[in-house]
């Protein structure tokens, strides 16, 4: 069962046709005219279709068709929606990416994402929260054609739109970037899941302000910033194909 999820033989010249009163037909074509297709389906019966009754149809070149009547798409876009969370950081991403073939994908990214960090001043530890909404360019290789659990490679990189708030008196937008690995795990043909770990990484300069009660009195100290943040974290979301 579990080599049956991962790797499904794929189905040569592998065809899906919808049909204009709703039905759906996978299989492999076998020959093609102006008055009537034929397909062998995955049940191994054979099938004759007239062309005026397609609604919808993609071929060898726009599809990969799994004996077990699954198939992805080849070509269009995928959009993706993750969350990532790890001890001083959370985020949320929304990444659309046109493929590139059955191997490549890339694509532009907008997110909102949280660093905590901390540095030493008034004899202690002062934490400090840096927000921001980078924008960002992604790239995805996946090393494996056949299969139905896809792993992949990443990278982002981007600009981090970072913003002042309560202890941030000034702060600059600085790079951001993400190298990474995952896996998809289909729920439908056109809707999965994923998941990966990335070292994501993101500089922050600016200036925070926080108390100081030395000497029994209490004012704001100013503390000056530039700092590297790097963070291992895991990520996970839902994508949704999109096929031309």
């Amino acid at each position: 069962m579990l080599t049956g999820l991962i790797v499904n033989g794929q189905v040569k010249n592998g065809v899906v046709y919808k049909l204009r009163g709703g039905n759906t037909l996978k299989g492999e074509l076998l020959s093609s005219s102006s008055s009537v297709i034929k397909v062998k389906l995955v049940d191994s019966s054979i099938h004759e279709i007239n062309p005026g009754s397609v609604k919808k149809s993609y071929g060898p070149d726009n599809i990969t068709l799994y004996d077990n009547g699954s198939y992805r798409t080849t070509n269009g876009g995928s959009l993706y929606l993750s969350c990532g969370l790890s001890f001083d950081h959370v985020s949320v991403n929304i990444t659309y990416n046109q493929k590139l073939g059955p191997h490549f994908e890339a694509g532009i990214g907008l997110g909102y994402h949280e660093n905590w960090f901390d540095i030493p001043a008034n004899n202690t530890n002062q934490w400090f929260i840096v927000q921001g909404t980078p924008l960002f360019l992604n790239g995805k290789y996946f090393p494996l054609k056949q299969t139905r659990i896809r792993p992949y490679i990443k990278a982002s990189i981007g600009l981090n739109n970072n913003f002042t708030n309560w202890e941030i008196l000034e702060i600059n937008n600085k790079l951001m970037y993400e190298l990474g690995f995952g896996s998809t795990f289909p729920i439908t043909n056109n809707i999965q899941l994923f998941a990966e770990i990335n070292q994501y990484s993101t500089q922050a300069k600016g200036i925070g302000t926080t108390w100081d009660f030395d000497a029994g009195t209490q004012s704001n100290v100013n503390i000056n910033f530039n700092i590297w943040i790097n963070q291992i974290v895991p990520r996970a979301g839902l994508f949704f194909n999109f096929a031309y």
